[in-house]
C-alpha cells in the first residue's frame, strides 16, 4: 500500500511518463490556488490538461476548454483531484 503523505522516489515520475492526458478535476482560473499553477506546469511539460469544474464549464482556464464532469472525457485520463486543498 502507498502512503500517500510520503510518496517514495520516483514514483510520481514513473505514472506520468505513462500519461499524456490528465483531467485535474476542481481547476481554478485563479492564479493563486494550487490546481492553476499544477495545470500551467503540465501544459508546459506538454501534456494535454482537461480542467473539470462544474462551476466554470464551458469558460477556458489557461486556453483549455473546462468541462463540467468526467463524463464529458474520451479515453483514458488520469485524474487529479484535491490540487487546491489545504492539509
Amino acid at each position: 500500500m502507498i502512503d500517500h503523505d510520503h510518496y517514495p522516489a520516483g514514483y510520481t515520475q514513473s505514472w506520468l511518463a505513462k500519461v499524456s492526458s490528465i483531467a485535474v478535476v476542481g481547476a481554478s482560473s485563479n492564479p493563486a490556488r494550487p490546481s492553476y499553477g499544477v495545470m500551467a506546469y503540465l501544459l508546459d511539460k506538454g501534456y494535454f490538461v482537461t480542467p473539470v469544474n462544474p462551476g466554470q464549464a464551458g469558460g477556458d482556464i489557461l486556453g483549455q476548454l473546462v468541462a463540467e464532469s468526467l463524463d464529458e472525457l474520451a479515453g483514458p485520463v488520469l485524474r487529479l483531484r484535491d490540487c487546491d486543498t489545504q492539509v
